[in-house]
């Protein structure tokens, strides 16, 4: 019952459109509410309501990012009107900061006058609702939402799939309403930005493949501006993966699987990696910090000559900046 990723692959194929995702999730909450579970799950959750993260670190060093940025200006203030939500992969370990770092360059070079609710920001509460632990999730959403409006924000950013999908969807089946906040990710900002000539792109010769996060592609439905940011950039060749878009594999780390089952996560890691390996691409790009994770594993395991990296470090590494 655990052992799905609830990737939502099984919908593109079903004749009827069944939703997969939402029957999976239902299930593991019948089953949390009739007392069964797991202890991989049952620990994920103690180290949730214990740190309010999902890495059981203090919440104070959710900012340590923030050490190297050498941003123009201190994003942990009192009032702004963007938010950028770091999510707990990105700010927690060390592998990902990059990421962060990345994209609080790029805000800062175009002129994003935004804020992090730092040491106060909760874990957006997604693994609560792919575990079935919806009212244990609510608590999360609210506190997050509380400070973000503490913020005076009309804005959040997010560069984790799944914290994006909660802002933006998700939470409203938890609260039952609305909290009137426009919700990005990061590649939809990034892809507006270039739109609008605000981000200017230097030349890169490389060959570059892009994986589709789950959340991200087929159960949020962002495909284009990934793909339209990476073609924005003069030279690149661009190669699609045999399987892309809504038809795209899993990389083997959603749905709770990686504290269920790392084995089964790490295999199906390295199938998606084959994928990536046999498009001969020097970079892949992606739009979650779970999937660079595991996606860097699996090319690892298999000797594959790639690099592996975050769409935002892919922008801020091409970006012109001033001297």
């Amino acid at each position: 019952m655990y052992e799905c990723t609830m990737c939502g692959r099984c919908e593109e194929d079903c004749t009827v459109k069944i939703r997969s995702p939402e029957l999976w999730e239902s299930l593991r909450s019948d089953l949390q509410q009739k007392g069964f579970s797991l202890d991989a799950i049952e620990g994920l959750a103690n180290v949730l309501v214990d740190s309010r993260n999902t890495a059981a670190k203090p919440l104070g060093k959710q900012v340590d990012w923030l050490r190297r940025a050498k941003l123009s200006f201190n994003p942990t203030k009192k009032k702004a009107k963007v938010v950028y939500f770091v999510g707990c992969n990105t700010a927690y370990f060390v592998m990902a900061y990059p990421i962060a770092q990345s994209f609080a360059h790029v805000l800062d070079l175009v002129g994003v006058d935004f804020a992090v609710v730092g040491g106060e920001q909760w874990c957006c509460g997604h693994p609560f609702l792919m575990a079935g632990k919806h009212e244990e999730s609510r608590d999360f959403i609210l506190h997050n939402i509380g400070k973000v409006k503490e913020l005076g924000a009309d804005t959040v950013l997010a560069n984790c799939p799944g914290c994006y999908r909660v802002w933006s969807e998700e939470y409203r089946k938890i609260i039952q309403d609305e909290h009137g906040l426009n919700v990005m990710h990061a590649s939809q900002f990034l892809a507006l930005a270039i739109q609008e000539g605000k981000i200017a792109l230097n030349e890169m010769r490389e060959r570059v493949t892009y994986h589709d996060p789950c959340d991200l592609g087929r159960n949020a439905g962002v495909y284009d501006e990934p793909r339209y940011v990476i073609n924005s950039i003069p030279g690149v060749r661009f190669v699609e993966l045999e399987d892309h878009r809504q038809y795209a594999m899993c990389c083997g780390a959603g749905g709770d699987l990686l504290a269920v089952n790392l084995r089964l996560s790490q295999e199906v890691a390295k199938k998606r990696a084959k994928q990536v390996i046999e498009t001969g691409a020097d970079i892949l790009v992606t739009s979650c910090p779970s999937c660079m994770k595991v996606l860097g594993f699996g090319t690892r395991e298999l000797d594959g000559e790639v690099a592996v990296m975050d769409i935002c470090q892919l922008v801020y590494q091409s970006m012109s900046k001033p001297s």
